[in-house]
C-alpha cells in the first residue's frame, strides 16, 4: 500500500523538497483541509494491501500525515521540486504479525518494495471470486458433472416423496367424502393431473440422469457421444466439462484481453483530462494549474493501472456496462473485483438477450448478489440448463436472499433445484403474473417450497393457477416462519385457512395480502391474533360486512391499512374503524378503493383521527 502511496504522490504535482518544507506555511487558509483520520475500517483495508501493522499508532500517525500534506498542497504549482518525504522512504514501520518475512521486527524500504515486487503478480491472478481454500482440490474431486447429478437424485427423491403425500391425501379425502366432486378436487386438491405431471416430472429427471450417467462413462474418444445435445439448450456433456476449465483456468488469456481494455480506457481518461485543463486555461489565462500535471495520469500500456488511484479506476470503469465489469473485468484480479462489485448494483436482472452459456459466465464472476430476477426468456429454458445457473449461481453467492419470477416458464423441478441449492440463505421468492407463461399445476410448487430445513420466510405468489387448499396447507404448515405472504387473486383461500395460517404464524407475521377470495368476517378474528402485523391488504372479498372492523385498533405496529373494493361493508363500520378515540399512530399508508359507502363526515373523522 505504502509502495502505492509513494507513486501516487508521485503521479500528482506533490513536490516539495525537505529544504522547502517550510512552503506548507505560505499557502492560503482557504486551501487547507481538516486533518486526516483513517477510520478502523480503513486501517484493515490498509493493512490487508501492505506488509504493515496498522495496529500502530506512529504509522497511522505518519500515513495520516502524509495524506494531509498531500491535501494541503494538491492545489498548489510545486514545479521542479523534489518530492515531499514519505514514511516508505525514511521510516521503519513494524510488519503484520501474520507477515514474518523476516527475524527482524522491522525493514528498510528497500525490502518492503522488494517483497511488494515479489508478490505483485498477485494482483494479476484470476480472484476466484468466492473462493475457499480448497478449492483446486474441489474441482478436481467433484466436477460441475458429479454435482450436477447430485443434486437431480436429491430432487427425484423429492418429486417421489411428494408424489406419495397426493396419492394419500387423495385417498383420505375419497374415504372421508363419497361426493369428492369437481369443485371439492377445485378446492382441497390435490387434481388427478397433478398426479400425472408429478410422475411425468420424475420420468423426465430420471432420463436426465440416465443420459448425464452414460456421457460419463463415455471414453473421451467418443467425441461425437460427447457433443450430443443433452437437452434443448443445446448443453452437451463435452460443453459441461469445458465450464469447469473455462471459469477457472483461462483467466490468463482474460487478464491480457482485460489489461488491454484499461490501458485503451485510461488513454481515453487522458485524452479527456488534457482536454478539460486546456478549456480552463482558455477561460482564465492566470489560471495556475499546471498544465504538465495531466501528464502525471499514466498513458503508456506497460505501467501498472492498479497503482491509479480509485477515483481514477472507477472514473475509467465507467465507459464500461455492468455486465462488461462484472464478467470481463471483475476476474482479472482480487483488488478489481472487490472494487467493482462494491461499486455496482448487486439486484441483478437476467435479461433475455443474454445467452443461456452468457448467464452462466455471469453468475460465475460475481460474489455479493442479494437479489436475482428470470425474466422474459423467449426461450424455454431446460431443467439442465437451471441447475447449471444455480451451481455457478450458489457457488459464489451464499447471501443470495431473494429470488424472482416474471413471464419464465417454471416446474416442479425448478422449484426443487432452489430448494437444493439456496436451503440456507433464500428468504423470499416472488412469483410475478406469468402472462403467457403460467404453470397450469401451480399447486405443486406451493408443498416444495414448505420445507421446514430451509429459511424461507417471505412467499409471494400474483394470478397464479391451479392452486388448492392442498398446496396453501403443505407450504403453512411445513415452513418454520413466514413473515410476508401475498396471496393475489388466489380465490380457493378460506376462512379455515387463514385460521391455520394465523395460529402457526401468528408469532412472525408481519405482512398479510389477501384478495379475490370469500373470505368472511370470521377471518378478520383469526387474523386479530397475528398482533405483529404491520401491513394488512384485503381486496376483493365480498362476503366482508366489516362487523368486525374494531379488532384493526388492536394492531400497535399497522403502518400500512388497505381495504379496497370491499362493496358490503356498510358506513357504520367504517365510522367504528376510524372511532376518535383510537389512533392509528404509525399508520403511513390508508387505502379504501371503491368503498362506495364512505361520506363526507367517514372522511373528516379519517383526517381528525
Amino acid at each position: 500500500m505504502l509502495r502505492s502511496l509513494n507513486i501516487c504522490l508521485q503521479m500528482f504535482p506533490l513536490f516539495l523538497s525537505r529544504r522547502s518544507y517550510s512552503i506548507l506555511k505560505q499557502i492560503r487558509e482557504k486551501i487547507i483541509t481538516h486533518p486526516v483520520k483513517i477510520d478502523p475500517d480503513m486501517q484493515k483495508k490498509l493493512e490487508r494491501l501492505s506488509l504493515l501493522s496498522f495496529q500502530n499508532e506512529q504509522t497511522i500517525k505518519k500515513v495520516e500525515q502524509t495524506i494531509h500534506a498531500s491535501d494541503i498542497i494538491h492545489q498548489a504549482n510545486v514545479d521542479h521540486l523534489e518530492p515531499l518525504y514519505t514514511p516508505v522512504e525514511t521510516e521503519l514501520c513494524p510488519l503484520r504479525q501474520q507477515d514474518t518475512v523476516s527475524n527482524e521486527d522491522t525493514l528498510s524500504v528497500k525490502q518492503v518494495l522488494q517483497n511488494a515486487t515479489r508478490t505483485f503478480e498477485d494482483y494479476l491472478v484470476a480472484p476466484m471470486i468466492g473462493k475457499r481454500e480448497s478449492q483446486t482440490v474441489e474441482k478436481m474431486s467433484s466436477p460441475l458433472v458429479d454435482r450436477l447429478l447430485l443434486r437431480f437424485n436429491n430432487v427425484k427423491h423429492r418429486l417421489e416423496a411428494l408424489l406419495e403425500i397426493c396419492r394419500t391425501h387423495e385417498i383420505v379425502c375419497l374415504k372421508e367424502n363419497n361426493e369428492y366432486d369437481d369443485e371439492s378436487y377445485r378446492l382441497y386438491g390435490p387434481h388427478d393431473s397433478d398426479i400425472e405431471e408429478l410422475e411425468q416430472c420424475i420420468i423426465s429427471i430420471s432420463r436426465l440422469i440416465e443420459n448425464l450417467q452414460q456421457e460419463q462413462s463415455s471414453s473421451d474418444e467418443c467425441h461425437d457421444a460427447l457433443n450430443y445435445p443433452l437437452c434443448d439448450n443445446d448443453w452437451t456433456f463435452e460443453s459441461i466439462k469445458q465450464l469447469d476449465e473455462d471459469i477457472y483456468d483461462n483467466h490468463d488469456e482474460q487478464r491480457e484481453a482485460t489489461l488491454g481494455v484499461l490501458s485503451q480506457l485510461n488513454m481515453l481518461l487522458f485524452n479527456e483530462t488534457c482536454n478539460q485543463f486546456s478549456m480552463k486555461t482558455a477561460d482564465n489565462d492566470e489560471s495556475d494549474t499546471n498544465l504538465d500535471s495531466c501528464t502525471l495520469i499514466p498513458k503508456s500500456t506497460a505501467i501498472n493501472l492498479l497503482d491509479l488511484p480509485v477515483e481514477v479506476l472507477l472514473h475509467i470503469c465507467s465507459f464500461m456496462s455492468p455486465f462488461e465489469l462484472t464478467t470481463t473485468l471483475a476476474p482479472t484480479c482480487f483488488y478489481l473485483a472487490n472494487l467493482i462489485l462494491s461499486n455496482i448494483p448487486m439486484d441483478l436482472d437476467v435479461p433475455k438477450l443474454m445467452s443461456f452459456f452468457d448467464v452462466v459466465h455471469l453468475f460465475s464472476h460475481v460474489s455479493s448478489v442479494r437479489s436475482v430476477t428470470f425474466t422474459d426468456w423467449e426461450q424455454c429454458v431446460s431443467n439442465l440448463t437451471w441447475a447449471i445457473w444455480f451451481d455457478s449461481l450458489a457457488r459464489n453467492n451464499p447471501n443470495l436472499h431473494t429470488i424472482r419470477f416474471h413471464n419464465i416458464l417454471i416446474s416442479p423441478i425448478v422449484i426443487c433445484l432452489i430448494v437444493e441449492y439456496f436451503p440456507h440463505c433464500l428468504q423470499t421468492i416472488i412469483f410475478d403474473p406469468q402472462r403467457n407463461k403460467n404453470y397450469e399445476k401451480f399447486d405443486l410448487i406451493l408443498p416444495l417450497l414448505g420445507d421446514n430445513q430451509i429459511q424461507l420466510k417471505n412467499v409471494t405468489a400474483s394470478y397464479q393457477v391451479g392452486i388448492t387448499n392442498f398446496g396453501l396447507l403443505q407450504l403453512i404448515n411445513n415452513l418454520n416462519t413466514i413473515v410476508d405472504l401475498k396471496l393475489l387473486y388466489i380465490d380457493i383461500i378460506r376462512d379455515e385457512t387463514m385460521k391455520i395460517l394465523c395460529d402457526k404464524h401468528q408469532t412472525h407475521l408481519e405482512k398479510l395480502e389477501i384478495n379475490g377470495t370469500e373470505l368472511t368476517d370470521e377471518s378478520i378474528n383469526y387474523i386479530n391474533q397475528c398482533r405483529k402485523l404491520e401491513s394488512i391488504t384485503i381486496e376483493f372479498c365480498i362476503n366482508l360486512t366489516g362487523s368486525n372492523f374494531h379488532l384493526f385498533h388492536n394492531f400497535s405496529h399497522l403502518r400500512e391499512l388497505c381495504l379496497t373494493k370491499i362493496p358490503n361493508v356498510p358506513l357504520e363500520s367504517f365510522y367504528i374503524l376510524f372511532d376518535s378515540k383510537h389512533i392509528f399512530q404509525h399508520l403511513i399508508l390508508l387505502k379504501l378503493d371503491e368503498c362506495h359507502f364512505i361520506d363526507d363526515n367517514c372522511v373528516r373523522a379519517i383526517m381528525t383521527m
